[in-house]
């Protein structure tokens, strides 16, 4: 897929000048052809990290030419999109990897290529650098805030999705903070959500069918959230609190609509572009990166806070500290 997203740079030119000029030396310069591979690009999370990925490469080299694809987290689509992106000759790559580990010989022979691949949102083994969310602390405060709603006590499912590192960690982080409450149960089973809408409302009707008298769930994304709380009106359970991750705009203007959706932890898309477009300039220009792993502390969106709410629409240019 070409690039699909397209940038106002007229309304952004001074903050563009800024960026370039506050960005180290060895970033600035020609950066050719680069690739971003996108788990799904129907997911409002990766539009807005391609997005970000976009600006911040074209505040270093406006001229940069941007190949844009996705895999569906299929490793079969993976393997032949990185295919076409070395047949491109990307001197980046930005990858949003299908599988964590499983990725690892393709990532291999893209190297050999001489592309840098750098890992977003999910680790990617053989990458030079990743950056991404502190997915386990998102899934934590998360799920402590979920406990905390139960005052302590209740049944409550986590819905898991792709096998990523991203995904994995948040599931352990939801568990390690539901191990503090001795009243809280957990419901068993596996509920994939996949990562969608149409896999969260599956999920959730699957949970009610094991454990009708179920009192919250986690979701591993806001797209499950979403699914979930169709699920649960048809169902006509008012009842059953929702949390999950990532704090992009469709959440936050469900929780408008439910109260029973009490947050979500946030992601940030355009810090992690930011991040990840430094590292690559760094990678580029020969230097050696002393922590070629970044992970982004999340903050929860909750109902409390909604009001002060700035969607991914809303910060197109943010720098993190």
């Amino acid at each position: 897929m070409r690039e699909a997203f397209h940038l106002n740079f007229g309304r952004r030119a001074v903050l563009i000048l800024y960026l370039f000029f506050a960005m180290p030396s060895a970033i600035a310069g020609s950066l050719g052809v680069i690739g971003i591979e996108a788990s799904s690009l129907a997911n409002p999370f990766f539009q807005a990290l391609v997005r970000g990925i976009m600006f911040y490469a074209r505040a270093v080299d406006p001229s940069v030419e941007v190949v844009t694809v996705q895999n569906e987290y299929d490793l079969h689509r993976n393997q032949s999109n990185l295919e076409q992106l070395k047949s491109r000759k990307v001197r980046v790559l930005f990858l949003n990897a299908a599988n964590s580990t499983s990725v690892a010989p393709l990532i291999a022979e893209v190297r050999k290529a001489g592309i840098i691949v750098i890992a977003v949102d999910v680790e990617a083994a053989g990458a030079h650098a990743t950056v991404m969310t502190d997915n386990l602390q998102a899934g934590q405060i998360a799920c402590d805030y979920l406990a905390k709603a139960l005052q302590g006590r209740g049944k409550v499912a986590i819905q898991t999705g792709p096998s990523v590192s991203s995904v994995i960690e948040r599931v352990s982080g939801c568990k390690q903070s539901l191990q503090r409450y001795p009243d809280i149960q957990l419901v068993p089973g596996e509920f994939n959500g996949s990562g969608s809408p149409v896999g969260g409302r599956t999920a959730m009707a699957q949970i009610l069918k094991a454990e009708p008298n179920i009192a919250g769930v986690f979701t591993i994304n806001d797209r499950q959230a979403v699914g979930s709380d169709k699920t649960l009106t048809e169902a006509g359970r008012n009842d059953v609190y929702i949390i999950s991750v990532d704090g992009s705009p469709e959440i936050a203007e469900l929780m408008r609509r439910r109260p029973r959706v009490l947050g979500s932890a946030k992601q940030d898309p355009y810090a992690m572009a930011h991040k990840a477009v430094e590292l690559a300039g760094l990678f580029l220009a020969g230097k050696t990166v002393a922590k070629p792993k970044i992970q982004l502390k999340s903050s929860l969106l909750t109902q409390d806070n909604l009001a002060d709410y700035r969607g991914w629409e809303a910060e197109p240019g943010k720098i993190s500290p």
